[in-house]
């Protein structure tokens, strides 16, 4: 999948008559919404590619850094998928390029068709275009569908709009996700994502108090990921430098802040059960299975020992229960 991280990049690297299939968006979590509207875009490109006797690519547009962060102020967003893990996403879904715009205050004050000139028409050369049920961009979301449909018209591309996906009851969208999410439900993620929850980070050195507890954990460095709330969970490990196939390792998960030692800032905890080898400086992925319990703030350590070692007994009876697919 080829990635361009600017105009000019995305212009060098394609042929100068080349035209694509596009859609537009954040694509956060990268879910069963978005991958009906890359499913749609592939299936645009290839109408289109049989029309022209030739390969029409289906590419995405997307933004970075995420615009809440820019718009909003908000340092730290709580990402379901920081760019790395999107961009892989994408490419398993089929995408043939990806082009990641800077997201500045100048962009979010483009209007609506400057934007659709410059970045559809004249660096895409898009021939159609694909959107979301609620989607509009453009300064003050004026570029809605009715708004894309008229520039289409007068600049020459079509464009389709993809109905909401709906599990359930429910109509998938990230801030569904999000909800879920953050009440703990990680459990309901699973069939909006097709995947669990996941963050990626590299082990980085804590406090060591696990291993005096006979529970060694290894410290995640997460970034920006969204995190359920406090408490403990049945996890899945993968060791990302294993591969994608290396078998995935049960774990015991703590996010919270150590109230029995004083508490302090929220740290991303993981004990990998009947595990021995050393994690340090190892970059993994980490996959919430089930939520077993909220932060508890122990009287004395041997409680909290008393309390860990059925958390890792329930943790076990929970990963059984929810085997480690579907982890991608």
């Amino acid at each position: 999948m080829l990635v361009a991280r600017s105009i000019d990049e995305f212009r060098n690297l394609t042929p100068p008559d080349a035209v694509v299939a596009a859609t537009i968006g954040n694509f956060d979590g990268v879910h069963r919404g978005h991958r009906e509207l890359i499913r749609v875009t592939r299936e645009k490109a290839a109408a289109r590619g049989m029309a022209l006797g030739r390969k029409v690519p289906a590419v995405l547009v997307t933004f970075d850094p995420h615009p809440v962060h820019v718009v909003r102020g908000i340092a730290r967003p709580d990402l379901l998928t920081p760019l790395p893990r999107k961009l892989e996403l994408l490419e398993r879904a089929g995408l043939d390029a990806v082009l990641v715009l800077p997201f500045t205050r100048e962009m979010a004050e483009t209007p609506a068709e400057l934007f659709v000139r410059e970045i559809l028409v004249e660096t895409l050369h898009a021939t159609d275009l694909v959107v979301g049920f609620n989607f509009a961009l453009g300064k003050g979301r004026a570029g809605n569908y009715t708004a894309l449909r008229a520039l289409g018209e007068s600049l020459g591309f079509s464009v389709t709009q993809v109905q909401p996906v709906v599990v359930g009851k429910e109509t998938v969208s990230s801030s569904l996700i999000r909800e879920h999410i953050r009440s703990g439900n990680v459990e309901n993620v699973v069939p909006l994502l097709c995947r669990m929850h996941s963050v990626d980070g590299e082990i980085i050195h804590g406090q060591a108090r696990g291993r005096t507890l006979g529970f060694p954990t290894a410290n995640i460095d997460y970034g920006n990921v969204l995190l359920p709330p406090l408490g403990a969970y049945a996890t899945w490990l993968q060791i990302l430098a294993d591969g994608p196939k290396a078998p995935p390792l049960q774990s015991m998960t703590s996010v919270g802040t150590n109230p029995t030692f004083g508490g302090g800032v929220i740290t991303l905890e993981t004990n990998v059960l009947d595990f021995s080898g050393d994690l340090y400086g190892k970059t993994v992925r980490l996959h919430f299975a089930s939520r077993l319990r909220a932060e508890i703030t122990f009287k004395s350590v041997d409680d909290l020992v008393a309390r860990l070692r059925g958390d890792a007994e329930a943790a076990r009876a929970a990963l059984r229960r929810t085997p480690g697919e579907p982890l991608h």
